[in-house]
Parts: structure tokens; C-alpha cells; sequence
């Protein structure tokens, strides 16, 4: 069964690290939506997809979290539990891929999905300076 959820945002990023005072420290975060290197192929060591989700009802489910190419390649498949049982549903899910390698430049989509299959909330562009004119 679908679940009703909001999403708040997503943020792409190499890394996020959380303090013991849980405060999250968000590590290299990709601005305007856009990765861009000098040529491709490129990889990163780390990349992160942090989403934040609010849901009118505590939620006990399975959250699904593809990222496919312009070329519809899938480049990252990940699941995670969800178990927030008190509201406000405030839900924060980390996907992550160590290392990205990236092929071919253009729109990345970004899809999620709880409790179903997944389906298209967002996308990035990547970026070959190689390509673009002097």
C-alpha cells in the first residue's frame, strides 16, 4: 500500500556526519542541482542523497531509492526501514554510493518510493567542462 508522505527537499552532497548533539554537518553540497567536472568518466569517493520527508501518520515501511542516467542506466539501488512511530513525522533517510562513477553527463533521475514502486521526485544534472565551448 502507497503511503501519504510530503518531501521536503533533497540535498545531494559528498557526505553528511552527524555530532553527538545530533546536529547534522552537511560535507560538500552540489549547489543548483549540477555535479560538474573538468572530463568524464569522473568519480567521487562518496556521493550522498540526504532526503527529508514529513508524513501525516507515524510510519512502520520500506523506503525505495533509485538513481538512474539520461541513459536510464540504474547507477544506485538502495532500500532503508522506516520506523517512526510518534509524531511530528519529521523523517530524514541517507542514501549513499562509495564511489560514484559518472560515464555521461546530462538529467539524473532521482526516484523514491514507500511501499511502492518507485516513482520520479527529482533530478541533477551532470556537468563535462570538457564539452562546454571556451
Amino acid at each position: 500500500m502507497a503511503r501519504k508522505y510530503k518531501l521536503d527537499h533533497i540535498i545531494i552532497c559528498d557526505d553528511v556526519r552527524r555530532e553527538d548533539n545530533q546536529k547534522e554537518i552537511i560535507i560538500g553540497m552540489y549547489a543548483n542541482g549540477e555535479i560538474v567536472f573538468a572530463t568524464l568518466p569522473a568519480v567521487t569517493p562518496i556521493l550522498t542523497f540526504r532526503l527529508q520527508l514529513r508524513s501525516p501518520e507515524p510510519l512502520r515501511a520500506t523506503a525505495q531509492f533509485q538513481v538512474r542516467s539520461p541513459s536510464k542506466l540504474l547507477i544506485l539501488s538502495a532500500e532503508a526501514q522506516i520506523e517512526s512511530p510518534a509524531l511530528p513525522q519529521i523523517i530524514v533517510l541517507l542514501f549513499q554510493r562509495t564511489p560514484s562513477t559518472f560515464q555521461e553527463d546530462g538529467d539524473f533521475d532521482i526516484l523514491f518510493g514507500i511501499d511502492e514502486k518507485p516513482r520520479k521526485i527529482g533530478q541533477f544534472k551532470v556537468v563535462d567542462r570538457s564539452k562546454s565551448p571556451a
